[in-house]
């Protein structure tokens, strides 16, 4: 349903890709090859259809997703990571 931006909850079978992408970027990311490793893992474990429509969209819609949240994390990890360098006196 069109919500005009405002779409608040995801549906259920997104929510479960979302959490299995998770737990395979948690055991790549230190990886060189962080989208690869992690999307071939993705789908070797993936053991759900998502309900979206018709293929193309799915398609469409999934590899989006993929591309955002590994690039999101991606971020959020180095910056994790990243050393605190303190100004000195």
């Amino acid at each position: 349903m069109k919500t005009r931006g405002f779409l608040t909850h995801p549906s259920r079978p997104i929510c479960v890709y979302i959490k299995e992408l998770e737990s395979c970027f948690k055991k790549h990311a230190d990886s060189i090859n962080v989208f690869d490793d992690t999307i071939d893992e993705l789908l070797q474990n993936i053991n759900f259809k998502l309900q979206l429509g018709c293929a193309e969209h799915k398609s469409n819609v999934m590899t989006a997703i993929y591309e955002h949240y590994i690039k999101m994390r991606m971020r959020q990890y180095l910056y994790a990571k990243k050393p605190r360098n303190k100004k000195t006196k």
